[in-house]
């Protein structure tokens, strides 16, 4: 790429099956250096740690994808905080019915790009996911027993990925 092509930055934390099948059009690099750690800065105790592949990409003027390495990144919320250089495997804690939002900044080129990164209810996703088996009538009644569920305390979480365009 030159520095005349029009990039735009992208980036990906994708749960490592995710994000398998949405770049399946674009060749990603291996991630060989061990999960990077998240510094832990609140009392609130972890429930569980899951591992998120961290990806930045850019589109050229052609309109094809291409990863991005050594993209220095940052996640962080009031609970925790970690660094790293995409690509990588980043070991995020997860609170339960506490966990809330992350702040990504990604830098390239000079410019900074900030995403919000919205926390999955994987026990709801499931429930509503349950009725696509049993046609259109399973998929509102799941739904519906999906949207009464709530956010419970038992409930699994994690983070959804996020993507810069």
């Amino acid at each position: 790429m030159t520095q005349k092509t029009s990039l735009k930055l992208m980036a990906g934390m994708t749960v490592a099956a995710l994000g398998l099948s949405a770049c399946a059009t674009t060749e990603l690099q291996d991630i060989t250096a061990p999960p990077i750690e998240s510094k832990i800065i609140s009392k609130v105790p972890v429930q569980k740690v899951v591992t998120l592949e961290a990806r930045t990409f850019a589109y050229g003027e052609d309109g094809k994808r291409a990863e991005l390495v050594g993209i220095p990144c940052k996640l962080r919320n009031e609970m925790f905080r970690t660094a790293y250089q995409t690509p990588a495997n980043v070991k995020l804690p997860v609170y339960g019915a506490e966990t809330t939002e992350l702040d990504l900044k990604c830098s390239y080129k000079g410019e900074t790009k900030v995403k919000t990164v919205e926390v999955r209810n994987l026990t709801r996703e499931n429930i509503s996911k349950s009725g696509s088996q049993h046609g259109m009538l399973g998929v509102l009644i799941a739904s519906g027993v999906a949207a009464a569920h709530g956010n419970r305390p038992n409930d699994d979480y994690s983070y959804r990925p996020p993507f810069f365009t």
